[in-house]
């Protein structure tokens, strides 16, 4: 079979190989014969992403925690309080919360936020994902999604 110009041969009718999320079944040896095209959407890769960027989040956090603490007196830890007192930081974390909780600025119809996703903040500032809620979310309004990212 040719695929964009690309001719490709395999052992089998079934091809899921060329193009991500995309499945041909060739039904027909002939030229010109229909083939079966299956498409999917690859809602792995975006629960594993958000999954990353939320533990991305919550690391920032911790590590800004740190800069922004007292110093110890371990030689040895070098950057502890090395922040202690500087605005600029909490203008980050500030900036970062707003960017993950506050509203999209390409809202879809029925989402208009990461939290109708499944992220949120607990009382101490640690992000999660309901995985529950994304599922539905990526099932139900997938086109809301996209937008939103």
């Amino acid at each position: 079979m040719v695929v964009n110009g690309l001719s490709v041969t395999r052992s089998a009718n079934a091809v899921d190989d060329i193009i991500p999320g995309v499945y041909i079944d060739l039904l027909a040896t002939n030229l010109n014969s229909p083939a079966d095209i299956r498409i999917t959407r690859d809602t792995a890769a975006i629960k594993e992403n958000l999954q990353a960027a939320v533990t991305a989040y919550n690391d920032a956090i911790l590590d800004m925690g740190i800069l922004t603490g007292e110093r110890t007196d371990d030689e040895a830890d070098l950057y502890s309080g090395s922040l202690n007192g500087d605005s600029a930081v909490r203008r980050i974390k500030s900036d970062l919360r707003e960017m993950f909780m506050g509203n999209s600025s390409t809202p879809g119809a029925s989402m208009t936020a990461f939290r109708d996703l499944g992220l949120d903040l607990d009382r101490t500032g640690v992000m999660s994902l309901d995985a529950t809620k994304l599922d539905t979310a990526l099932a139900n309004n997938f086109d809301d999604v996209v937008m939103l990212f």
